[in-house]
């Protein structure tokens, strides 16, 4: 997704392809990025607070779900797989172990 552009769908995003910053990616449901993502991820645009965010690393400027949100200064960079969810009107950014 190129600087600038914006991505929206009512349901769940699957993101194959770099996100430059200033980009976002707007989704009713999950975000699934498998790629670099330095932009804007807004999961549960329409008030899910189920919704929840799946990446490869979290280098994004700024993440939401359900129009609660994070800036990259309020978390650490993470690498390695990551989930984000929301949990007691809190963000909850946890990493991803697989057995």
């Amino acid at each position: 997704v190129r600087a600038g552009q914006s991505v929206y769908h009512p349901g769940d995003i699957i993101v194959m392809a770099p996100c430059h910053e200033s980009s976002e990616i707007l989704a009713g449901g999950n975000i699934h990025c498998y790629a670099p993502a330095h932009g804007r991820l807004l999961a549960g645009v329409r008030g899910n607070k189920e919704a929840k965010i799946f990446c490869l690393s979290l280098s994004a400027q700024l993440i939401s779900i359900a129009g609660l949100f994070q800036t990259h200064e309020q978390y650490k960079k993470m690498s390695g797989p990551i989930q984000i969810s929301l949990a007691h009107n809190t963000l909850k950014i946890s990493e991803l172990h697989y057995d």
